[in-house]
């Protein structure tokens, strides 16, 4: 697992890519190639054996699924059942906690339709009757005579544009199917 990474998504994520490809400390991978290989419909091969779409979060989610954990104690891997039930309740509760970060400032009790311009009235100092524009020196007209920067064309890109000489951010973890073969999508195996 990678451990810089911080956020619940990128954690579950790559520790189903790290439980399927390899296996952790105590948790077996092929508990979840059992459960693919028993039921398809359950788990699919290329999810678990060729790890399709790496930073897919469904996919992760269906890795710890309730129903590859009952199936797990099926198959008689109760460690790795119990592992699938952890997760599931870690990514359970990172998902619905959502605690303020910053500290919450009650508001001030409003009890009367009149107390309200006279709450506001008196809780705000700062009263700014008009806004008088001031002439700043970027402003002036002898700024105007100064001499612009010209761009080339083919210095910046055009607004909402791909930059030039990049890839797209998610070209790495880019899910390419066509490697698959279609069998092993299906499930079906086949012996050489």
């Amino acid at each position: 697992m990678e451990p810089k990474c911080l956020d619940a998504h990128h954690l579950l994520v790559n520790l189903r890519c790290k439980v399927c490809k390899d296996g952790v400390w105590g948790i077996r991978k092929d508990a979840w190639h059992a459960v693919a290989d028993s039921d398809n419909n359950i788990i699919s091969k290329g999810i678990v054996v060729d790890l399709l779409d790496k930073q897919n979060n469904a996919f992760a989610k269906r890795t710890f699924s309730n129903e590859v954990e009952e199936q797990m104690r099926k198959l008689d891997f109760v460690s790795e059942a119990n592992f699938c039930y952890m997760i599931r309740r870690w990514a359970f509760n990172i998902n619905t906690s959502r605690r303020p970060v910053y500290p919450q400032h009650s508001l001030l009790p409003v009890t009367d339709k009149t107390e309200i311009c006279v709450a506001t009235y008196t809780e705000c100092n700062h009263q700014i009757p008009q806004i008088y524009p001031r002439n700043h020196t970027f402003d002036s007209p002898s700024r105007l005579n100064k001499k612009q920067r010209k761009s080339k064309r083919s210095d910046v890109s055009k607004p909402n544009a791909v930059s030039r000489g990049c890839l797209p951010i998610r070209q790495h973890h880019k899910c390419d199917e066509s490697k698959v073969l279609p069998t092993t999508r299906l499930g079906i195996e086949l012996q050489d």
